[in-house]
């Protein structure tokens, strides 16, 4: 039977944003915002903030490299012990850690590796987001 989550979003940069919160190796959970990304093919989470919670790159299964509106990116896969988002507890998943912008105040992205998973609506009038899970 899917389960349907529902939650405000946050504009950052015209971007829409929502919390998830993400816990390291070593049991440190952070709460930070990520943006919903369709055009993300995988989840993405920052350098700095990967190492606030023990992923790093000593710990990696794998090197990465992405290419994105400024060009290549090199940087590393990881897996996550869980993280929560979209009102699920997603288990020993793996992301992608490379060096995102400061300026958006963003430590990652929620790509099509979990957004595939199930419906999604945004609704940017309402600033809301909704995520039926399959």
């Amino acid at each position: 039977m899917p389960s349907i989550w529902r939650t405000r979003i946050e504009l950052r940069d015209e971007l829409p944003t929502i919390r998830a919160a993400v816990r390291g190796p070593l049991g440190r959970v952070k709460l930070t915002r990520v943006v919903v990304d369709s055009g993300s093919s995988m989840t993405i989470m920052d350098s700095g903030f990967a190492a606030s919670i023990d992923l790093t790159a000593d710990r990696a299964c794998g090197d990465s490299r992405i290419r994105g509106p400024t060009g290549p990116s090199l940087g590393y896969r990881i897996i996550a012990p869980t993280i929560g988002v979209l009102g699920r507890i997603l288990a020993d998943h793996e992301i992608r850690v490379h060096d995102l912008t400061e300026d958006m105040e963003i430590d990652g992205v929620i790509g099509m590796d979990v957004l595939g998973r199930g419906k999604l609506i945004l609704d940017t009038p309402e600033h809301t987001v909704e995520f039926h899970w399959k």
